[in-house]
């Protein structure tokens, strides 16, 4: 009854499971030079999940405190983790088939329906010595350890199912397929021991709207490892990550794999994205989001108290009215039960290439004159937000009507000059109609994200709750060929955001190659040939 799991590379041994079993002391004892033992090899990509696995079941088997509930184990496609996470999960009922003199030691493997479980039975029935075990497939499929551990392999295609007791080792696989439901029954089971759920996973594409709970258990995953690293005594998540990626995998044909990966994005490019070795650590949210380059961890930050360069006033002026501006705003307005949104900002570090740091929000389900004295209430004594020193920068259609959509000599901007506030478009208006336009939301977006790439717009977590919700979760959809904001409550702060940010940050064409269009000389061209 004895398992190791060996580095392919140098024959090293990273964990060993079991040994000789006494059926009488029901107790491992020592293994004899002629005994046999069951050898697995690893590759490259599975070593450092094996080796900290090796370290847990160590604390497990000894009784001692563990702080680990979870292991996110994920990457490209045939990068090994299922079989790394199986052959562990194995090991670990091999080597502990019971806690301190309790019930048997129990494993799940779940996979999302019953016909996907063939990989794993073929497995165990082909690498695992056929006298560890007896199989059995009625009524479930199931491997009873002859020294008293039980494998369960179930299905998630019922969530609710898995709601059913208690669990040591559980390993779902390829889980961004499941439900959120499904992964929460089955980690309360191994509460009850301090066992261990781990999640062996492809990264989710955008088409992967089913799996989008575990881009956000990543997310939060990669803040904890930050905030440990700021703060030792914190109270921890509870959960790793590991990234595994094919590349590291000697098994695949590697050029026949980048072959495929070419194809793969030329057929459907978000999905070969998720695929993509060369990509083992960019995870996307799923579905169509509005903000795909945003990450939490790098981009909800507090707003520095001093030491940062504050260029609102210079940029502000440049690109808007001149005028001596402590903060600039955006404003989207709307009468329905998610109000008139608004939302501010400070731009730091250098004018030519700012920072935008959004640090407060204000939303308020009322007409525009009672918005600005409830936003004039709350932050002119405590944060020095007033009329002479706040630019606004309002969705056009501000400037022709109201938030009712009411058109008249009285408009949202009107409203605004009339209680002494400044308010410009994101843009100047162009045309005969001599009314200013919104940009078009592709445009805007393409910047936003850019500037989101580059770390040049971030949150303040305390002041921006809401604001970090909207761009989190909002959505784009198609319509007559243009990409349009999902009008729904977690729109109209990030509008207000998006019409900030475009009339104030420099936009690429502004610069060409990083030279102003002025500094390039300019030849006639002669026509020839004729």
């Amino acid at each position: 009854m004895a398992l190791a799991l060996r580095r392919a590379k140098n024959k090293e041994t990273l964990l060993f499971a079991g040994g000789k079993w006494d059926f009488f002391e029901r107790r491992f004892v020592s293994l004899n030079p002629q005994d046999q033992v069951g050898v697995i090899y690893l590759e490259e990509s599975q070593v450092a999940f094996t080796e900290w696995f090796a370290g847990f079941l160590h604390d497990y088997r000894e009784g001692y405190p563990r702080d680990i509930s979870l292991a996110l184990a994920a990457g490209d496609r045939r990068a090994g983790k299922t079989f790394a996470a199986y052959f562990c999960q194995i090991a670990a009922l091999i080597d502990v088939p019971r806690l301190r003199h309790d019930t048997p030691t129990i494993g799940w493997t779940v996979s999302k329906t019953y016909r996907e479980r063939a990989e794993l039975n073929d497995l165990i029935l082909n690498l695992i010595p056929d006298n560890f075990y007896k199989h059995k497939g009625t009524p479930e499929h199931r491997y009873d350890f002859v020294h008293g551990p039980v494998l369960r392999n179930l299905s998630a295609d019922d969530p609710d199912s898995l709601k059913q007791g208690r669990v040591d080792f559980l390993l779902y696989n390829e889980p961004q397929k499941m439900q959120a439901r499904a992964i929460v029954h089955g980690l309360y089971g191994t509460a009850d021991k301090a066992g261990l759920a781990i999640l062996a996973a492809n990264r989710p594409s955008e088409h992967d709207t089913q799996g989008e709970w575990l881009y956000d258990l990543k997310e939060a995953v990669d803040e904890e490892i930050i905030a440990q690293a700021k703060d030792q005594n914190r109270t921890t998540l509870g959960a790793v990550f590991f990234g595994f990626s094919s590349r590291e995998n000697t098994k695949i044909d590697q050029p026949a794999r980048k072959r495929v990966a070419r194809l793969a994005a030329v057929i459907d490019k978000a999905q070969a994205e998720a695929d993509d070795a060369e990509g083992a650590g960019d995870w996307k949210k799923p579905g169509e989001r509005a903000s795909k380059e945003f990450k939490r961890h790098r981009h909800v930050v507090p707003l520095p108290d001093a030491g940062a360069r504050d260029c609102t006033a210079q940029v502000a002026s440049e690109r808007g009215t001149w005028g001596d501006w402590s903060v600039v705003a955006g404003a989207d307005f709307q009468d329905k039960s998610w109000a008139i949104a608004g939302v501010v900002a400070k731009l730091l570090g250098d004018p030519a290439d700012p920072t935008i740091h959004f640090c407060d929000e204000h939303y308020n389900n009322s007409d525009e004159r009672l918005y600005l004295e409830t936003f004039e209430d709350r932050f002119a004594a405590p944060r020095g937000y007033e009329k002479h020193n706040v630019l606004w920068i309002g969705d056009a259609s501000g400037s022709w009507q109201t938030a009712k959509h009411e058109e008249g000599e009285r408009t949202s901007f009107s409203v605004w000059a009339e209680c002494g506030w400044t308010i410009i478009p994101p843009q100047e208006a162009r045309g005969d109609t001599g009314r200013a336009r919104n940009p078009f939301v592709d445009d805007q977006l393409v910047l936003w994200n850019e500037l989101l790439r580059r770390d040049r717009i971030r949150f303040d977590p305390a002041r921006c709750e809401w604001l970090i919700a909207c761009v989190k979760e909002a959505k784009t959809k198609r319509d007559r060929g243009r990409r349009r904001i999902v009008q729904n409550k977690y729109a109209h702060a990030l509008s207000a955001a998006l019409y900030l940010v475009w009339r104030l940050a420099p936009k690429p064409r502004d610069k060409l190659n990083g030279c102003d269009p002025s500094d390039f000389k300019i030849v006639p061209i002669t026509r020839r040939g004729y």
